[in-house]
This record gives structure tokens, sequence and C-alpha cells, in this order.
């Protein structure tokens, strides 16, 4: 998924302070960082706001070309509202 990187490092990014630093960086592989119920909820919400506020389409738009869509953030914003929690494999 060549989309993965690009969008966790938006997530790591908005949600600072939400995840620890290995979370953050095991974030990229899939060595299986769990991140928690409320942990996910939180950057739902920042994401939310991302969104909201128009950052995630200034970021899109410098991104220029790499794998970062608004969309994938709205769906990754969902999963996160509603997962109860999740592993990155």
């Amino acid at each position: 998924m060549f989309w993965w990187g690009p969008l966790w490092a938006y997530v790591c990014t908005v949600a600072a302070g939400v995840l620890s630093e290995d979370q953050e960086s095991n974030g990229f592989f899939n060595g299986g960082q769990y991140v928690k119920a409320e942990q996910a909820r939180e950057i739902a919400r920042r994401l939310d706001r991302a969104l909201r506020d128009g950052e995630v389409g200034r970021h899109v738009k410098r991104c220029r070309g790499r794998r970062f869509e608004e969309q994938l953030v709205r769906d990754f914003k969902n999963f996160c509202r509603n997962c109860g929690g999740f592993y990155i494999w």
C-alpha cells in the first residue's frame, strides 16, 4: 500500500502528542503496532478538524502527485472513529 506512508506521516503530524514516539515510528512498518481505542478516537477528532478547516486540502496540494488524497483521510477518520483500536499489520 503505497498510500500508507504519506497518510501515516500526516496522521502523526495532525495527532502530535496522541501517539507515543514508538507508535509513530512503528506505524510505518507492518509489525503489529497497536493503537488504543481512545487514541484512535482522538485521531479521528483531529482529522475531522483538519478536514473541516481545509488543512487536508492544503496538504494534498503540497504533496503534488504523492499518494495522498482527501478521501483517504476521510476513510481513515471514519475507520478510527469506529474501530475500537487497531493493529498495523
